[in-house]
């Protein structure tokens, strides 16, 4: 797995080494990123580790609001992305709730 994550063909022309959010954007195929693995075999911590990252989402929802952020309307831009609308930014808060 190492050798495709880190693939300059598959990943590149930038150096695979580095993060850079935006490759992501690009399409691939669809087994060029298998942080779990794939087929019979894949990790036996997978699902141990999909409902962790949701139980702690639903805990820190449980303990702060989201609204929406001063520069929430005027900074709003879509970008269009294949079959998706996605905003390029969003400004929300963050608050504790009491």
């Amino acid at each position: 797995m190492y050798t495709i994550h880190y693939d300059p063909d598959l990943w590149g022309p930038e150096d695979p080494n580095i993060f850079l959010p935006e490759r992501h954007s690009t399409p691939r195929h669809p087994i060029a990123f298998m942080p779990f693995g794939l087929g019979p075999r894949n990790c036996v911590g997978r699902r141990f580790a999909l409902m962790e990252i949701k139980l702690c989402l639903t805990r820190l929802l449980l303990q702060y609001s989201v609204r929406p952020g001063d520069q929430m309307e005027e900074k709003f831009k879509l970008k269009d992305t294949l079959f998706i609308l996605q905003p390029e930014s969003v400004y929300v808060k963050i608050e504790k709730r009491s």
